[in-house]
Formats: structure tokens, sequence, C-alpha cells
């Protein structure tokens, strides 16, 4: 039997392989000192599991990041962007027996109703091209960019019958000339070392593009569009909707990362 070990320090707050119930968006996740686990250096760390035999391989992996996106975040991920690799890079402790897909998502989970219009309303997948960095206007009405969700709207925006609902969107990118929500590696093994060391290399490159739009230039224009932040409500959000993302046997991560306790 073989174990393969998830081992994420620092500022990686949670790992989970498990889904939650849906988590009200307004209450704030209160951690107790049991339940942190602290290295040599007094940073947290959170742990996953997932055994495998001969008679029972590696699933599918979907992988999902859940980022806060505040301005406080953005040397954080300039460090998850730069540990992202080893990830993949460890026989025994990785990732590099799974074919694994990647969202990145932010934490952002709820909105002022007052200004409800200005939340992104087209679906993720009709989106074919992506304003600059330095455009927030036009990021902002991008899903995914700064809102880890869109707005569907059925009939009138508060005149009955009519119905709102924010929808799950991963922070879109290109790849390989098109936009796309995800990112993907296969397992090692199904290519050679040297291809799989440059997919990998390729992989990290990308991941840390997705990141960079979770910190636009301009973005604090939208926070007053956000009333709250909150990483578990985000991942309720995506398993609701989970037939979007996750396929029947596919094993399931979610690392939500944040340097405050009330965005988790």
């Amino acid at each position: 039997m073989m174990s393969r070990n998830l081992n994420l320090k620092k500022f990686l707050l949670l790992l989970l392989f498990a889904f939650l119930p849906f988590q009200n968006c307004g209450a704030p996740v209160d951690f107790q000192p049991s339940d942190v686990v602290l290295d040599s250096l007094g940073r947290p760390i959170y742990k996953g599991q997932l055994v495998v035999t001969p008679s029972k391989p590696n699933p599918p992996l979907k992988l999902f990041f859940v980022i806060d996106n505040s301005a406080s975040m953005l040397g954080h991920q300039i460090d998850l962007g730069a540990q992202f690799s080893s990830l993949f890079q460890s026989a025994s402790t990785s990732l590099q027996g799974f074919d694994t897909t990647i969202y990145v998502f932010s934490t952002a989970s709820t909105y002022n109703s007052n200004l409800y219009s200005l939340i992104p309303s087209r679906a993720p997948s009709s989106i074919s091209s992506l304003p600059l960095l330095s455009d927030p206007v036009h990021l902002g009405q991008t899903p995914g960019s700064i809102f880890s969700y869109w707005a569907k709207l059925t009939g009138t925006f508060g005149t009955a019958p009519y119905n709102y609902q924010l929808l799950p969107s991963p922070v879109l990118d290109m790849n390989n000339g098109a936009v796309t929500s995800n990112l993907f590696i296969g397992k090692k093994g199904s290519s050679s070392d040297l291809d799989y060391n440059s997919k990998i290399s390729a992989l990290t490159t990308a991941f840390k593009s997705r990141l960079s739009y979770l910190n636009p230039s301009g973005q604090a224009a939208f926070s007053n569009l956000t009333d709250v932040s909150s990483g578990l409500c985000s991942m309720a959000r995506i398993v609701k909707h989970s037939s979007d993302y996750i396929q029947p046997g596919d094993s399931t991560a979610f690392i939500i990362a944040s340097d405050d306790d009330d965005r988790l």
C-alpha cells in the first residue's frame, strides 16, 4: 500500500478532501488552537491524505485554490506561485501520480445589493477575450477576476417574480490562444521525465498568471462591492454547482489561502 501526503506550509490554511454543507456567507469561521499543527517555525500546517493501492489507482484530481484577494495577500500570492511547482516534484508526497485539473477562485462571496448591476453578468464560458490587468473597470465586468462569482438574472431585479443567482466563477486566463477556466497536467509517466518537468514549468507560469488577476491595479475601487469575503462560502458555491467542475469518480481537494481567519 502506498500513501500520498499533501503538505502545504506557511499561509495555506486549509486542505480538504471532502465536501462541506453550504456555508452561511455572513458567518465568520472560528478556528480553535487544537485545529492547528505548527511546524518548527511556528507556521500552521494542514494535511490531507489519499491512500491508493494497486487495485485502486489514483482517480483524476480536481484541485481548487480559493485565494484571499485582499491587498495584504499580494506577497503571500507571490510566495504561493514560487512554491507551486513543489506540489508535483516529490515522488512520495506530491501530485505527480494524478491527472490534475486546477482551478483558481477568489474568496469574494457576497455583494452590496445597491450596486448589484456592477456584478459580472456573463457566464465564464461566454468570455472570448480578457482586459489588461491595468484596466480594472473591465476586469470588474469579467467573472473570476475580482469576484469568484457571476450573476444570472431572470426577470427584472427587485420586481417579483424574478430570480437572481450568484454562480461560481474561476479566474480566467489565456491558454494556447483561448480563454480557459482551468489548468491541466497529466500524471508523471504519461510522458518522458524531461517533458513532464517542462510541463511543470509551463503550468507554474500559467498558475502565477492567474494569481496576478487577484490583485489587479485599482482593485480597491471594487472593495465596496464585496460585503464579505469567505473561502468556505466560495467553496460551498462550487460544491453546490459541482457538476460544472467535478465528474463521478474524481478526487477533489480544496486549498483555501488567507492571512485573515475572517476570510476563511
